[in-house]
């Protein structure tokens, strides 16, 4: 007995509802930056070499301030974060 090849649309079509009814949310710039922090063993210190202020990185990760386009600019370009999850705070 062979099965019915399935559409694409029958095969695919649950994605729309998966996405309607569980989206996945993007995270929020300081979690990505957690996330890689973790890891890749990076160290508060680590960031703050890399902002050039230990105050201004713990409020950063407080969320107390906001990512400067510097800032962006330095975690996509050296740690290898999507822009756009930096941009999306």
């Amino acid at each position: 007995m062979q099965s019915k090849p399935h559409t694409l649309r029958q095969t695919f079509g649950t994605f729309g509802y998966e996405r309607e009814h569980w989206t996945i949310e993007a995270p929020d710039p300081v979690g990505a930056i957690r996330e890689v922090m973790a890891l890749k063993q990076y160290t508060q210190s680590d960031l703050a070499a890399l902002f050039g202020s230990k105050s201004r990185t713990s409020e950063i990760l407080n969320h107390r301030r906001r990512l400067t386009m510097d800032q962006v600019r330095a975690l996509h370009e050296q740690w290898h974060i999507p822009a756009e999850i930096l941009l999306a705070g």
